[in-house]
């Protein structure tokens, strides 16, 4: 006749084995999901830094462009530490639109035109390092185009009207005789959502702003935009006329020099 035996050990042993192993489950959900933190935030510091350093690219001097990138992506906290941008992890390069790829130039910045900027750090474990596990290096990349010069400088002029031509036609269609430099209210406003199409379409044409010292009533004419503040501070002054638009659309001045 057979015998049960007591099995109680067995269970206690399998019941070890089966915590273990939910141990070393919840050592992987959790610690991966913080790797994958830990690399969102990284990708955020590349991205405000590679970002800091395209916008340099465009300003003066174009040579601040790692220490821009480096200010803008250490701002960014890591784990509630600082992330470290690296000198040689911005690197500058050329965007090929087409093919969507980064070519490092050798570090120049006055022939780049984007910044490729690498953020690493060494992956920190909650659980796992119970169980022995090696940290994991962790890093994040982004490249920013500070945008090409056009191909070609007739491509596009800024405008704007006359301030006193719009203000004439809201005049006429509120029957007032008041004068064009005026400041616009929001009764003037108001007007001009109540206008048709035709009353607010104007005909305009480029040329001089003055013939005779009659003012054209259908100029429009280029627009100053001038640097608020350069990069080192100092204040910018407009840029006037049609060749210095034509030289900042084409990216080189007369002499051939990038600007």
């Amino acid at each position: 006749m057979l015998r049960l035996r007591n099995r109680r050990g067995a269970i206690a042993i399998f019941t070890v084995l089966l915590f273990l192993a939910l141990i070393t489950s919840a050592a992987v959900v959790v610690d991966i999901a913080r790797m994958q933190y830990m690399r969102n935030e990284l990708q955020t510091a590349a991205d405000a830094a590679a970002l800091a350093g395209a916008v340099q690219l465009l300003r003066t001097p174009k040579t601040d462009a790692v220490a821009k990138a480096q200010l803008f992506g250490q701002s960014n906290a890591l784990m509630n530490t600082s992330v470290t941008v690296n000198d040689t992890d911005v690197v500058y390069g050329n965007w090929d639109r087409t093919a969507r790829t980064f070519t490092p130039n050798g570090n120049d910045p006055f022939t780049a035109d984007a910044i490729q900027v690498t953020v690493r750090a060494t992956s920190s474990y909650l659980i796992a390092n119970a169980l022995g596990w090696g940290t994991k290096p962790v890093a994040a990349r982004s490249v920013a185009w500070a945008g090409p010069s056009v191909s070609r400088a007739t491509c596009m002029k800024p405008w704007a009207m006359w301030y006193g031509l719009l203000m004439q036609r809201i005049n006429a269609y509120e029957g007032t005789s008041s004068d064009p430099t005026r400041p616009m209210t929001p009764e003037d406003l108001q007007a001009l959502r109540d206008m048709s199409d035709a009353q607010r379409t104007f005909t305009l044409f480029l040329g001089n702003s003055q013939q005779g010292q009659v003012l054209n009533s259908g100029n429009y004419y280029a627009v100053d935009l001038p640097p608020v503040q350069y990069a080192d501070g100092t204040t910018g002054n407009p840029l006037t006329g049609g060749s210095p638009y034509r030289d900042a659309l084409a990216g080189v001045d007369r002499d051939g020099n990038p600007i």
